[in-house]
């Protein structure tokens, strides 16, 4: 904690301030008296995975898995804070959804919202993973991030395929939907609220609905300083 103490002033008590959801960070008096310099650790929310493509006995067993969702954007810096200033959260984008039946894209994964402190710094969303538009896709691409999502591989009688998992811990890319398991067609995992990373891609199946995207978590804002 030196460091840290010797970048925003130094003496008195640490102090911080958790945004999971949107709000406004006043500044007390005494950090305005000491300067506002304040630490902040703050990510923006994780792209939706994208939903994976069922397949019908006429197209024969082509497996399309939807591609990771991106994780948001990371960043650690020092600001200056003297008044009253809105923080914006970035919301989860959400996942892909597969059309009822055997194939199709009923809507598209979307990116995750970004996460602002006022005008004074910006985290962005991460991208949404691609979900298949025909059952001859082979692979889809993970969303864009800080860590990108994964792409999906398809492949052809490859058996009916589980969904991706969400990313795991803070600012992580969702794993893309597999195109090869003995499992279901499967919903892609959501990624945890407040970690910024990405949802993880719906699986594909077989004479099947493809399985529907996860959601990306929604960023977060701490602030800390002394006083």
């Amino acid at each position: 904690m030196q460091n840290l103490s010797n970048m925003l002033g130094g003496g008195g008590k640490l102090r911080y301030q958790v945004f999971k959801t949107s709000g406004a960070f006043t500044p007390s008096a005494k950090l305005i008296a000491n300067g506002g310099q304040v630490a902040v650790e703050m990510i923006g929310g994780g792209g939706g995975g994208g939903c994976g493509w069922g397949t019908s006995s006429t197209q024969g067993s082509f497996m399309a898995g939807g591609g990771g969702g991106g994780s948001g954007e990371l960043i650690h810096t020092f600001l200056t804070i003297t008044s009253a200033v809105w923080v914006n959260v970035g919301g989860g984008g959400a996942g892909g959804v597969n059309s009822t039946g055997n194939q199709g894209t009923a809507s598209l994964a979307t990116d995750g919202g970004s996460t602002s402190i006022g005008a004074l710094a910006t985290a962005l969303g991460g991208g949404a993973g691609e979900s298949p538009s025909t059952y001859t896709e082979r692979s889809r691409a993970g969303g864009a991030g800080t860590n990108p999502g994964g792409d999906s591989i398809s492949q052809l009688n490859g058996g009916s395929s589980g969904g991706g998992n969400g990313g795991a811990g803070l600012g992580r890319g969702g794993a893309r939907g597999p195109s090869a398991s003995t499992k279901a067609a499967a919903t892609g995992g959501s990624a945890a609220a407040n970690t910024g990373s990405g949802g993880g891609g719906g699986g594909s199946g077989g004479s099947s609905t493809g399985g529907n995207g996860g959601y990306g978590g929604s960023g977060q804002v701490i602030i800390s300083w002394y006083e």
